[in-house]
């Protein structure tokens, strides 16, 4: 596959690089194991958790996380957050994405961004948050008719722009 989408736990190893993992369904895979893999295909892996983007504290003199170590493997673009982020916020700040770069062909770097501003100025727009709500309701996300309404009047009536909500997330690579 084209790109690997993790949407789950993820820690990081602030003071031991070798602590930072994704907690998976079916266990837990650390950074160590991450240098370890060798991925041809991937073009981007998208790291939708906490605390997915922070690198090593100890050793200023290299970059050790797990998007670098998925670069290593062979993924040239890698997506991950600096800090616990709320769930709403990433799961609309990823649909916003995802739609940016694949239909209308933005590259996911300045698609990230874009997402960024207008999570960020949507409350402001009737227009972006318009356009939110459609990008919300054609997400495809598996939710019953109670939920997916109470999570669209979750997106109609939040104000998004602290960068709590937005800016945790970084792109890293080509």
């Amino acid at each position: 596959c084209g790109v690997l989408h993790f949407s789950t736990h993820g820690q990081a190893g602030w003071t031991k690089i070798e602590d930072s993992k994704l907690l998976l369904a079916g266990g837990v895979l650390t950074l160590p194991q991450v240098f370890n893999l060798r991925l041809e295909r991937p073009r981007l892996a998208v790291l939708s958790a906490c605390e997915t983007g922070v690198p090593q504290l100890t050793n200023l003199d290299e970059v050790l996380s797990l998007p670098s170590g998925l670069m290593l493997a062979g993924v040239p673009g890698v997506i991950g957050s600096l800090w616990a982020v709320n769930d709403q916020s990433t799961a609309l700040l990823m649909a916003w994405s995802y739609h940016l770069w694949r239909e209308e062909g933005w590259p996911m770097p300045q698609a990230l961004r874009e997402a960024q501003i207008r999570l960020r100025d949507g409350h402001q727009d009737a227009a972006v948050r318009a356009e939110l709500e459609s990008i919300t309701l054609r997400a495809g996300w598996r939710m019953s008719a109670e939920q997916a309404d109470d999570f669209l009047t979750l997106v109609q009536t939040r104000d998004f722009a602290h960068p709590f909500f937005w800016a945790a997330f970084t792109y890293t690579g080509l």
